[in-house]
């Protein structure tokens, strides 16, 4: 639990850190990184670089919404194929 906190805390960093430094360049083309199909494809894109973390982040705002819902929503719709959601689970697999 303690590492899943931790990582989450990481994340919020790095999501304030794109924000405030005002990197809100106009990434209106969708990024190769962003058609996520398998779970290596997943783990790789956990592990981006700051640089192109930013430009995730960029995208997903440049895509917007009207409500949290709907942003999440466009976000999955945005990075991950759709073949691919029914192998996903919000807390993960089981190892069977």
């Amino acid at each position: 639990m303690e590492k899943r906190l931790t990582k989450m805390e990481t994340m919020l960093e790095r999501i304030l850190q794109c924000v405030e430094s005002n990197q809100r360049s106009s990434t209106s083309s969708k990024l190769d990184i962003l058609s996520i199909s398998s779970v290596a494809e997943l783990r790789a894109f956990e592990d981006i670089d700051e640089e192109t973390y930013c430009k995730v982040m960029n995208y997903f705002h440049y895509i917007g919404s009207f409500n949290l819902k709907e942003a999440i929503n466009l976000c999955f719709k945005e990075s991950l194929q759709d073949a691919f959601t029914p192998c996903l689970t919000w807390w993960g697999r089981e190892k069977q």
